[in-house]
């Protein structure tokens, strides 16, 4: 597949463990897939991974590789990946994972004193 006109190889595990299913990356193969990359907002972060999987010794397609104007990302609203999450949220997932760690060492604990 091609992105922002870099040619990518994409390992089997890359599609095993894609958020969106392995079918939303397999039914693309073959295509630019830079305007579907976009448009599933995905992240700068998000394209500087998938452009670690560049195909070796590939000369970059089209007139737009790289970051020209040409296939820049399309406009997009600021969504929640481009946010800090609230501090009541992070202190919420905080507490889950103190009780979370405090649950299973009590089960330990438990399973230890019936095993005896």
């Amino acid at each position: 597949m091609i992105l922002d006109g870099q040619v990518l190889v994409l390992p089997d595990r890359v599609l095993d463990e894609h958020p969106g299913g392995r079918n939303a990356i397999a039914s693309l193969r073959g295509r630019d897939v830079t305007q579907e990359f976009f448009e599933a907002g995905h992240s700068e972060s998000a394209l500087r991974w998938a452009l670690g999987f560049r195909a070796e010794g590939a000369a970059p397609c089209g007139a737009g590789s790289g970051r020209g104007p040409q296939l820049a990302p399309p406009p997009r609203s600021k969504g929640m990946a481009d946010e800090e999450p609230p501090a009541w949220m992070v202190a919420a997932l905080g507490m889950v994972s103190l009780t979370s760690a405090v649950v299973a060492w009590q089960l330990r604990k438990a399973s230890y004193a019936v095993g005896r």
